[in-house]
């Protein structure tokens, strides 16, 4: 087994968990994701790096030999905030995406396998619904020689970053390591710090009264995703204060912490004597801690009828807004994936735990 501390990123998105294990000493080797402009970020910023497409499609012996295989699976029919199918946990049609881990790993010779595992979904996996598919999963892992589980719930406002997110980071190991508690220094911000300016785009009065009754009608179905925080319905804010709000919830004007980012680009922010607009995607890659314009551009394959020249005949261009939103809506907060892969780092070359401020 090589001694470099290098990784495999499967489900990589936009990269923001590879970001934040490269922050703490790691390199990424090989990456995969099947989204066309995810792909363009990656390559943007992760140059040289391999991509894969999907998942399906790949051979546990394509990839390379490495320390740690980091995973952010589908949470489709994990998430609170799914109505419809959100019973099927792991046999969901995008969730059970993580089985092909197994099988990855499965069709690799056994002193070609990594020594750990982290995978990062959302704060809701462990929900007494999908308990036996979870353990079936856990066991098939146990079998091909990952039998201690250890998983670390975060939130943004845990390493620093104003926002609610909370997600699981479980790691996978052969033995138990007795993982020493790690110190992580941060100093509190508002999300209001993070804005670009206030002078955005707002909502004109007529679709904000729209808006506010959609919403309204949102809530009195019920359709309320039960994360961490003081929510209360957006008709109910009022007076000077600022605000932030999306979906179908409002954020307690008492508070400094954003609510949960979706994959919508539905998130909004009120201020007195302006009104409302949503968020721009530079505050949203703030509000996952990744660097201004992260997901600005991408280096494209050639796609063929594309009315962009660039990404017609294939190299650098531009990324549309709304695969930006949804990007950020789906990505890992940084600082989290950051503080993680200093605690498998120290798994493995046992390493002082302590962390500066990032």
């Amino acid at each position: 087994m090589t001694d470099s501390l290098d990784f495999v990123s499967l489900f990589s998105g936009c990269g923001c968990l590879d970001l934040g294990l490269e922050r703490s000493g790691w390199t990424c080797k090989y990456q995969c994701e099947w989204d066309r402009h995810a792909q363009a970020v990656l390559r943007y910023r992760f140059p040289g790096v391999p991509i894969a497409g999907d998942i399906r499609e790949l051979c546990g012996t394509d990839l390379p030999r490495v320390q740690l295989w980091a995973f952010g699976s589908p949470c489709k029919e994990f998430a609170r905030c799914n109505v419809r199918n959100r019973d099927q946990g792991l046999e969901g049609q995008q969730s059970r995406l993580a089985k092909e881990v197994v099988r990855l790993i499965a069709e690799r010779p056994e002193t070609g396998r990594p020594r750990v595992l982290l995978w990062e979904n959302v704060g809701s996996i462990f929900d007494s619904p999908f308990a036996k598919g979870l353990d079936e999963w856990f066991g098939e892992l146990a079998q091909l020689g990952y039998g201690d589980i250890q998983a670390h719930l975060l939130r943004g406002v845990d390493v620093g970053v104003p926002q609610l997110r909370d997600r699981w980071f479980t790691i996978m190991t052969s033995s138990p390591k007795g993982l020493p508690d790690a110190i992580w220094e941060v100093e509190s911000a508002s999300a209001f710090d993070l804005l670009t300016k206030y002078d955005g785009e707002w909502m004109p009065q007529e679709q904000r009264e729209s808006l506010m009754q959609r919403l309204k009608n949102r809530y009195a179905q019920g359709k309320t995703e039960k994360v961490l925080g003081n929510y209360e319905p957006i008709l109910n804010v009022t007076g000077d204060s600022p605000a932030m709000f999306t979906g179908n919830l409002s954020w307690n004007p008492q508070k400094v912490v954003c609510p949960t980012l979706d994959c919508s680009g539905a998130t909004w922010v009120y201020l007195p004597g302006k009104g409302v607009r949503p968020l721009t995607p530079v505050e949203r890659e703030r509000l996952m801690g990744l660097p201004d314009d992260w997901t600005e551009r991408g280096i494209y394959e050639p796609w063929p009828k594309h009315p962009d020249l660039n990404k017609r005949l294939g190299g650098e261009a531009s990324v549309p807004q709304t695969e930006r939103y949804r990007m950020t809506g789906n990505g890992v907060i940084v600082p989290a994936a950051e503080l993680m892969g200093r605690i498998v780092k120290a798994l493995l070359v046992r390493e002082d735990l302590y962390v500066p401020t990032p």
